[in-house]
């Protein structure tokens, strides 16, 4: 009776599809893109049987951080003992830092008795399948993370010095007093009227012209 009961609790369960997408990964085109991602997981979750799929989306956040919405979403759930397992496309969707990546996957989802998928590396953590290399995977993840964040900065640098337009920070709200941030390679200046303006290359910072 007790384990028809755990069955039936089991079988109430969601699955968590958890998909993730930073500008950083538009540079791979439509591959990583979310729709990509959603058919990949709904597939892989309806041929093996997986009940009650979810979709938990992240577009736009970067790997490195796990302070995502939708990220925070999923663990509230998985906390309150409601999802059975969770998939995703390849290690790289879940996250980008390695430390966090396998606090959750090897620590956190064990003790509350959730499976972690990762249809790409073949990670299946009940079945004790691909969990020797995640770490390694982890790390190379990580490292990738930090080498486009270096080639991004390099392009916008040399466009910068060629006077070309580089992407710049998005409005935010409250109140916005004028001040000069430094962001290489380019300075915003924040006016009273919250705009962003674009410098070039040359620019004053204090007295002394750089």
């Amino acid at each position: 009776m007790t384990t028809n009961k755990n069955n039936k609790r089991q079988e109430e369960k969601i699955t968590a599809l958890y998909c993730r997408l930073s500008q950083d990964d538009n540079l791979d085109g439509e591959i990583n893109s979310i729709s990509n991602q959603k058919e990949i997981l709904m597939t892989y979750a309806k041929k093996n049987g997986y009940l009650h799929p979810k979709f938990f989306v992240d577009d736009g956040i970067s790997g490195t951080t796990f302070n995502r919405p939708g990220f925070q979403e999923m663990e509230k759930l998985i906390e309150s003992g409601k999802v059975s397992t969770v998939v995703v496309k390849d290690l790289s969707r879940f996250g980008r830092e390695h430390l966090l990546c396998g606090h959750y996957t090897e620590i956190v989802y064990p003790s509350l008795g959730v499976n972690f998928i990762a249809i790409q590396e073949n990670v299946d953590t009940t079945k004790g399948v691909g969990t020797e290399m995640m770490p390694f995977h982890n790390i190379f993840n990580e490292w990738y993370a930090a080498q486009t964040s270096k080639k991004i900065r390099a392009v916008n640098e040399m466009k910068a010095a060629k006077g070309k337009q580089v992407k710049v920070l998005p409005k935010s709200q409250g109140n916005w007093n004028r001040k000069r941030y430094l962001l290489p390679p380019l300075i915003l200046i924040l006016s009273d009227e919250r705009q962003a303006i674009l410098c070039l290359p040359i620019f004053t910072v204090g007295e002394k012209t750089v």
